[in-house]
């Protein structure tokens, strides 16, 4: 009797073990499809990666013939831009001073306060008058108001003398050209006689130096602009990101290249971009 359980038992733990061992393979197999399931999504993906890779390799490397021109254009406009700034900073600072890069207004008013010497208090009453620089021909004449203020306008800008005088303080004879920001006070000192301040050479020789020192910082800016233009061609050559190329040729207008022919070349160049704008790698990534 316990022969035949004994067989029965044994009998059952073959099957089990059979059994076992068939969910096990199944298992495998199962692990072994999704291997396989998985290697085959990872190659496909792969496979189209690589395409859109290669297609937007070919987009990248095209470079139709709108993109070369407007390439050009850029290149152009730099240049001038660069001969710009290399004629100011080899020009003569007389010549410039008087070049349309430095046109201003042929008028401008004249304001400033007549201020007594010891208290700094404005003075009521003086009489300013603007003269020709050769002190023979007045031009205008007002008086200061109670602060000690005072106003001309419309007053051409050119080299004159300015007058002030009230009885019981030294006249002073002032040469000056209209300044924009307007004038230094004038210092009224009690007691008699005249005086002078400020030369003509003076006046010329501060308007140089401050020529030279302007002139000097845009033509530095000029020439930094010039060479962004440079960077802008490359990209546009590159034909990788649209955006930045724009805003690089942006930039590079400032270089004004003989006033206004290189920024105007640089502007055609950008139109052209803007029409060439899908052969540029980051408007076509889907």
């Amino acid at each position: 009797m316990s022969d035949e359980r004994a067989s029965r038992l044994a009998d059952l733990r073959s099957r089990v073990s059979q059994q076992l061992a068939a969910v096990e393979d199944a298992e495998e197999d199962m692990v072994e499809l999704d291997e396989i399931v998985v290697r085959a999504s990872k190659e496909k993906d792969s496979g189209s990666r690589i395409e859109r890779i290669k297609q937007r390799r070919d987009i990248a490397a095209e470079t139709s013939f709108t993109r070369t021109v407007a390439m050009w254009c850029i290149i152009a406009g730099s240049i001038l831009g660069l001969v710009t700034g290399a004629l100011l900073l080899s020009g003569n600072p007389s010549d410039i001073l008087s070049s349309s890069l430095f046109d201003s207004p042929e008028h401008s008013s004249v304001t400033g306060h007549a201020l007594e010497a010891e208290s700094g208090e404005g003075v009521e009453g003086v009489s300013i008058t603007l003269m020709s620089a050769d002190g023979k021909t007045e031009l205008f004449t007002t008086t200061t108001e109670s602060n000690g203020f005072y106003r001309f306008e419309n007053v051409k800008i050119d080299l004159m003398v300015m007058v002030a005088q009230k009885e019981g303080y030294i006249t002073i004879e002032r040469t000056f050209s209209p300044d924009l920001g307007g004038e230094d006070p004038l210092t009224m000192k009690p007691g008699e006689g005249i005086a002078e301040e400020g030369s003509a050479d003076d006046i010329m020789e501060s308007n140089l130096e401050g020529v030279v020192a302007l002139t000097s910082a845009i033509a530095v800016l000029t020439l930094l602009f010039a060479l962004v233009g440079f960077f802008a061609a490359a990209e546009v050559q590159r034909g990788v990101k649209y955006r930045r190329t724009q805003y690089l040729c942006g930039i590079a207008l400032f270089s004004r290249g003989l006033i206004f022919f290189g920024p105007l070349l640089i502007l055609f160049g950008m139109a052209l971009l803007a029409i060439a704008k899908e052969q540029f790698l980051d408007q076509n990534i889907e």
